[in-house]
């Protein structure tokens, strides 16, 4: 990467020479995560194995390798990292110990954490000392027992599964959704308003949701719909983070849900409404769909799909309007 003279917004783009396009459609191999400077690592290290190994002290220090980043350049200027999921967890878990009020009880794994395990980086960065309490393996990778190969020993490992923003069984667990109507206020009875309110809640993730690529967000949809089923009235809210990267990388805005912090999304229905339904929508989006066109990327999967939908019929009166 270089830029044209000091003009940070024209970079000069060159080929890479080792890029090889079956590699990249690999994803995530075994070697990614188990090879290290020659040995094969891992959590037991007691195999008889033809090859050099290496036992890890804690599983997680192989989820840190890529899930946090260490940079030193001088333009970046970022809250979180661009996949800053421990330093989410991170600030969670800061927020949670400080509030004089706080009466939530900390899942067991991350009840330990010292007051100095995170350091700080110079370009904003966090760097945890102590890897054992982010718990990202206990959530992530599932115990089970089996023999490690074809007639080996019986014994507690990890299913490799790595469920995140690709498994919508995982996202719908991290989030607690409701949708109802709220109870009337004397004083607006007189206007015969009808208000519903959406609410969702970060209850099932020690960091925010979602998290990963800037590019993963949750869109929220809040509709009228008429008796043939038509939108009447819609609402589009997004929950993202923006991040600038040229020609400095710096956060623009982030509405990302972090633990336990509910965020609510208000529908009115005026009285003379032809409305006989009103929904709620919540899609997850691994991409957007602007920049999949971008770059040319052709999935063979959605890269987005529904977590919640909600519809509450509403009572309408002889003239068709709702009541």
């Amino acid at each position: 990467m270089a830029y044209r003279d000091s003009d940070k917004w024209d970079p000069v783009l060159e080929d890479n020479p080792e890029f090889d396009s079956k590699l990249q459609h690999e994803g995530v191999t075994c070697a990614a995560c188990h090879y290290r400077e020659g040995k094969i690592v891992g959590v037991f290290g007691d195999t008889n194995a033809p090859h050099p190994v290496k036992k890890l002290d804690d599983p997680n220090q192989v989820c840190v390798r890529c899930h946090i980043v260490d940079g030193d350049r001088w333009d970046t200027f970022f809250r979180f990292p661009p996949c800053g999921t421990v330093a989410e967890i991170e600030s969670t878990l800061a927020r949670e110990k400080s509030s004089p009020n706080n009466t939530v009880k900390l899942p067991a794994e991350h009840s330990v954490i010292p007051e100095d395990n995170v350091k700080t980086g110079t370009s904003g960065e966090v760097l945890a000392l102590d890897t054992k309490a982010l718990a990202c393996v206990e959530c992530h990778m599932p115990l089970l027992k089996r023999p490690l190969v074809t007639g080996g020993e019986v014994r507690e490992t990890r299913q490799h599964l790595w469920r995140g923003g690709h498994d919508p069984q995982m996202v719908k667990k991290a989030l607690t959704i409701e949708f109802v109507e709220d109870k009337p206020v004397e004083a607006e009875s007189a206007t015969r308003n009808r208000k519903f309110t959406l609410t969702l809640t970060n209850t099932g993730a020690a960091h925010y949701v979602p998290t990963g690529t800037p590019d993963r967000h949750l869109s929220v949809h809040l509709r009228l719909l008429d008796k043939q089923g038509q939108v009447l009235d819609e609402q589009e809210n997004m929950i993202k983070r923006l991040v600038m990267w040229r020609p400095f990388i710096i956060d623009l805005r982030d509405t990302r849900l972090p633990r336990w912090q509910p965020r609510q999304y208000h529908l009115q229905v005026p009285a003379n409404s032809k409305t006989v339904k009103v929904e709620a929508v919540v899609k997850y989006h691994l991409l957007n769909e602007a920049r999949r066109k971008r770059i040319g990327y052709e999935n063979k999967t959605p890269i987005n799909y529904e977590i919640f939908r909600k519809q509450i019929l509403l009572s309408i009166n002889n003239a068709g309007e709702s009541k």
